[in-house]
């Protein structure tokens, strides 16, 4: 029976331009991290479209890998990240000023 490679060797591997061993990263995490964004996005499109997202972050960073922790860490840290960021960017902002327009009346 072999041993199955550790994330963390495949991210390595990643790391050193193996494109066969990201392909395997993400077929192992990309169901659970697509869990995840869902659950703090509550839209499936937009849970996959962010896991996506989250997954080509991680090979363009993946000259700065170090494995310091668990590859799924790293992974949740980054994708947890994201959703804040993402959820941050589309809630509206609100406020008790209006701004002023030029060239517009007050009275009606």
């Amino acid at each position: 029976m072999s041993e199955e490679t550790s994330d963390e060797e495949l991210m390595l591997d990643v790391k050193n331009g193996d494109t066969d061993a990201f392909e395997q990263l993400v077929d192992r995490h990309q169901d659970w991290a697509w869990s995840v964004a869902y659950s703090f996005l509550g839209d499936a499109s937009r849970a996959e479209d962010l896991v996506q997202d989250v997954f080509v972050k991680i090979y363009e960073a993946r000259h700065g890998y170090e494995p310091t922790a668990q590859f799924r860490t790293y992974l949740q840290r980054i994708l947890v990240r994201t959703c804040i960021d993402r959820d941050r960017k589309r809630k509206p902002i609100f406020t008790d000023e209006v701004p002023e327009c030029d060239g517009m009346d007050s009275d009606p």
